[in-house]
């Protein structure tokens, strides 16, 4: 606060409140939204079989990880894997930036839970390349049926993160939820 490092984390978090960016304590880091983004989709042929997949990019922006809170953990058994870090003996905070525990009431606490989670050192860059959807398909052609053609297919969605910038195997589009599950499906399509 007023250039001095402080604990103070009441005055430093009505700070940000009150003057937003404008606040010595805020730093911008970079956008929420990726600011490139596509999908590269290519279907394989080769004799009745068809291969085709989806895969999608994001670039260009970040996201907030998980952080540590002793409120969560105490109030509702909310935890994240920082608490192995945490600092437990003098000497730590050379190796860790995770607060020591402290089991109190003092809503001191519940402020440096809440400055903690806003730290800079929870911000991680999202970039990531994901498998979108793999079909698969065989084609059937016979002219001794009905079908003019009848076609055995399997697809697969949901598959994944093949490549990201972040390191802590987190989905940076879900990084406190649960990401949608992978869905497979078999089926047979015909045309008369």
């Amino acid at each position: 606060m007023n250039g001095k490092i402080s604990t103070d984390y009441t005055s430093i978090l009505s700070d940000v409140a009150e003057k937003g960016l404008q606040s010595e304590s805020v730093v911008y880091i970079g956008p929420t939204s990726p600011t490139k983004f596509g999908s590269l989709i290519n279907t394989f042929s080769w004799k009745g079989f068809s291969a085709s997949v989806n895969i999608g990019f994001e670039f260009g922006y970040y996201f907030t990880k998980p952080a540590l809170s002793y409120s969560s953990l105490f109030d509702f058994g909310l935890g994240t894997s920082d608490f192995k870090n945490r600092w437990q003996k003098p000497g730590d905070e050379k190796d860790t930036d995770v607060p020591a525990m402290v089991y109190t009431s003092d809503p001191q606490f519940a402020y440096r839970d809440q400055f903690y989670s806003l730290a800079a050192n929870h911000i991680a860059k999202a970039d990531n390349i994901r498998v979108n959807y793999l079909n698969l398909a065989y084609s059937i052609v016979s002219g001794k049926s009905a079908f003019k053609e009848l076609q055995v297919f399997a697809n697969a969605s949901n598959l994944g993160i093949i490549w990201s910038a972040n390191h802590d195997k987190i989905d940076p589009d879900y990084p406190v939820s649960i990401p949608p599950a992978k869905s497979y499906s078999i089926g047979i399509r015909g045309s008369f």
